[in-house]
């Protein structure tokens, strides 16, 4: 499957380093690639790549559990987009406001519940 992870860009290298590994190792692919700490020339091109990643993905899986460093929310927006989008979206984490609790939202406490979910074929 094809995955894009969104969570707070303050998190980015813990997203690269063990999230997204933990995916590839199992055979996904993650497309969303602000945890790659990619250069970009302006924020708009950078906004641009993210909604063009999550087009490409099957399942945008949301990190919650990751506290922001900081106050912003361009995860948020992410959520929004795959689910305007019709994408399967997942909530890792606590769920944080409305949206969170529509139907279509699978959620799950922990990490390593998620991945079993997604990557254990005995299921």
């Amino acid at each position: 499957m094809k995955i894009y992870l969104a969570a707070p860009f303050s998190a980015s290298h813990q997203v690269e380093t063990g999230y997204a590994q933990d995916l590839i190792k199992w055979g996904h692919t993650v497309v969303s690639q602000w945890h790659h700490n990619v250069p970009l020339e302006d924020l708009g091109q950078a906004a641009r790549r993210d909604l063009e990643d999550i087009l490409w993905a099957d399942i945008l899986i949301l990190l919650t559990e990751l506290r922001p460093g900081t106050n912003k929310g361009g995860r948020h927006v992410e959520f929004g987009f795959a689910l305007a989008r019709n994408k399967r979206v997942m909530v890792v984490g606590p769920r944080q406001h409305l949206f969170h609790y529509l139907p279509n939202v699978e959620t799950f406490p922990t990490w390593k519940q998620c991945l079993d979910f997604l990557c254990n074929p005995w299921r």
